[in-house]
């Protein structure tokens, strides 16, 4: 009645065609209810092994059992079990009780991922899709973005199911994120530039950081880690219901990179070339074609020149 009285078509209130929305379970909230109003917009529930390694054979099984009464497909973080076998014998089991989906970590920078090859290997032998997790280096390593997207290519030609971008579940000191929880925009533009849209996950537990993904890539991007509480919030963002966080760059056809230069330009305030190019790290060639598409779009003005420099302003 009220979407009716609202004018809000009756396609919203069923499950999405495009997009994915995974929620990390985190066994607080288990009222029926409310779960059975997430169903239409929950794609995924994913469970972590640190957590669930705690809870009772029953209580975890009666949890799955209702969840998959859903429709709603199952995800399982195997990172914290050891070793190749032990992984396989906890994937058989929770194929047994309806899992669908097996994740695990993979840090960039590695000499080999024989090891990591395999064991997908193994898991598409027991019928299970796979999601590889790429994380921040534990040590204080430097981690360069070419590595990062050279270990999702290599990734992706084994053709897994997603690959998902540490996030946390807190959001803040990862490998999108920094330690204010803010995008290291110039990092997933890459990524972006590199694989394709629809096999990533951005892990954004924040409603900040899934905000400014899909203000940047559109609705349909795969969103996880997200809060059961926030899902209904993320769908109003992905319908456009609430409109706030959304730059005008939504409503037109623009590449990647062009819209990242367009949010510096609008939050940063205006700059030259080579200042968009360093506050960006992108490539002065990929800076200067994306000021030609924005300049050709009205979404930048010239506002003055330094020297032969030109200076430009988002509109």
């Amino acid at each position: 009645m009220l979407a009716e009285i609202a004018g809000i078509k009756d396609e919203i209130l069923k499950r999405r065609k495009h997009g994915f929305t995974s929620v990390f379970f985190n066994f607080k909230n288990m009222n029926e209810d409310f779960w059975k109003i997430l169903k239409n917009y929950v794609d995924m529930v994913k469970f972590c092994a640190c957590i669930s390694f705690f809870i009772d054979d029953d209580t975890f099984n009666s949890r799955i059992s209702f969840l998959k009464s859903l429709g709603i497909s199952l995800n399982f973080d195997v990172s914290y079990a050891t070793g190749k076998i032990s992984v396989i014998k906890l994937a058989r089991y929770l194929k047994s009780i309806g899992f669908d989906f097996i994740e695990f970590n993979v840090i960039p920078g590695k000499e080999s991922y024989i090891e990591e090859f395999s064991l997908i290997d193994s898991l598409k032998s027991l019928d299970l899709k796979v999601i590889v997790k790429i994380t921040k280096p534990y040590k204080e390593r430097k981690i360069r973005n070419k590595e990062i997207v050279e270990v999702a290519c290599m990734f992706l030609e084994k053709n897994i199911e997603f690959v998902s971008l540490e996030g946390g579940i807190l959001g803040r000191d990862t490998l999108i994120y920094d330690s204010n929880g803010n995008i290291i925009w110039d990092r997933v533009i890459d990524l972006v530039n590199a694989i394709p849209l629809e096999k990533i996950l951005f892990e954004a537990p924040l409603w900040k950081q899934q905000a400014e993904l899909i203000a940047e890539f559109g609705p349909n991007i795969g969103i996880s880690n997200v809060n059961p509480e926030d899902v209904l919030y993320l769908e109003a963002l992905r319908y456009g219901l609430s409109t706030g966080h959304f730059p005008e760059t939504t409503k037109i056809e623009l590449t990647p990179s062009a819209k990242f230069v367009y949010y510096v330009l609008k939050k940063l305030g205006p700059m030259d070339a080579p200042q968009i190019a360093y506050t960006t790290g992108l490539p002065g060639r990929t800076v200067r074609e994306a000021i030609k598409i924005l300049n050709e779009k009205g979404l930048i003005l010239e506002v003055k020149k330094v020297g032969k420099r030109r200076v430009w302003k988002a509109v």
